[in-house]
């Protein structure tokens, strides 16, 4: 059996003996955060596969901004993606890194591209369902949650509507 579970919650399983038990036992396993040197593997090889190289001091800085930061390597992915986009279309990718404010940097820009487009309604219907994908920490941190797409609408809206504005 395979369980994963973000780090943050592991001490919520203290308020269930047996499965606290079974998270902390000799027989499971913690993956560590990677380590400088494999992040700068995960960043590196896959251009080198693709004959591609990627200059050292972007990969120093985008190692540099995704250490530590739990979550990050989604963000590094989507990071990636748009350096490897902007390659293709003959970009520098050390400036375009800078023009997209670091890891994170890409996702809020696309997030503000599409925002952007979207019409008053849409709009409204965008911050519902953002609102509805936290989870409030009361006290604690805020994290996300699943959610069925009925649970996100509003008396007003249309299920076509939230759908078409979740897939943007």
């Amino acid at each position: 059996i395979i369980i994963t579970l973000r780090t943050d919650f592991i001490k919520e399983t203290q308020n269930h003996t047996l499965l606290n038990q079974i998270i902390c036992s000799k027989d499971s396993s913690i993956v560590p955060a990677m380590t400088s040197l494999e992040l700068r593997q995960a960043i590196e090889k896959p251009a080198k596969q693709a004959g591609k190289s990627l200059d050292k001091r972007l990969v120093s800085l985008l190692v540099k901004d995704t250490e530590g930061y739990g979550g990050a390597l989604p963000l590094l992915q989507f990071t990636l993606a748009q350096i490897w986009q902007g390659l293709s279309e003959g970009k520098d990718p050390y400036d375009l890194y800078q023009e997209k404010k670091g890891i994170g940097g890409a996702l809020a820009d696309k997030a503000e591209e599409i925002y952007g487009i979207l019409d008053s309604t849409q709009k409204d219907i965008a911050r519902r369902v953002f609102l509805g994908l936290v989870q409030l920490g009361e006290g604690g941190r805020d994290t996300k949650r699943r959610a069925t797409i009925k649970s996100l609408l509003s008396k007003q809206d249309k299920i076509q509507d939230v759908q078409l504005v979740i897939r943007y």
